[in-house]
């Protein structure tokens, strides 16, 4: 924290910017707040100084990140092929076409008790499905 400190509170003082160091907790209540009211806030996350990332964590995070100019779906074609119900368009993005995504869309879309006798009818069919297996292997 000290070192952070020392390296950009002459930028701020410069620049008349306060700063204010928080615990995470304490630190979202006020960044909340002063954004509710309409100021200007801006927050820093710093890292604790015994840290560690490894090089697959590293890697992984490396994976996720896109350019700043990066666009998911093109800005001029965007909802064309929305439908009324966001859920089932939310569904078709996630899937993004691959596999049948209404069956996922059922399972979302049901009930607790449906969701329940799907599973139940789920492993009763993999059952059955070992049972033919074993048969045909002797």
């Amino acid at each position: 924290v000290f070192r952070v400190r020392s390296q950009i509170i002459g930028f701020l003082g410069e620049h008349k910017i306060g700063l204010e160091i928080s615990d995470t907790e304490d630190a979202i209540a006020t960044f909340n707040f002063l954004n509710a009211e309409g100021r200007y806030v801006a927050a820093a996350l710093y890292p604790p100084d015994d840290m560690t990332v490894t090089d697959a964590e590293y890697g992984r995070v490396m994976n996720l990140l896109k350019g700043w100019d990066t666009l998911d779906e093109n800005p001029l074609l965007m909802g064309l092929n929305d439908s009324i119900n966001h859920t089932e368009d939310l569904v078709k993005k996630l899937w993004s076409g691959k596999g049948d995504y209404k069956a996922v869309r059922d399972r979302i879309l049901a009930s607790p008790e449906e969701r329940e006798a799907m599973y139940i009818e789920a492993v009763e069919k993999k059952k059955q499905k070992k049972l033919v297996d074993k048969s045909e292997d002797k």
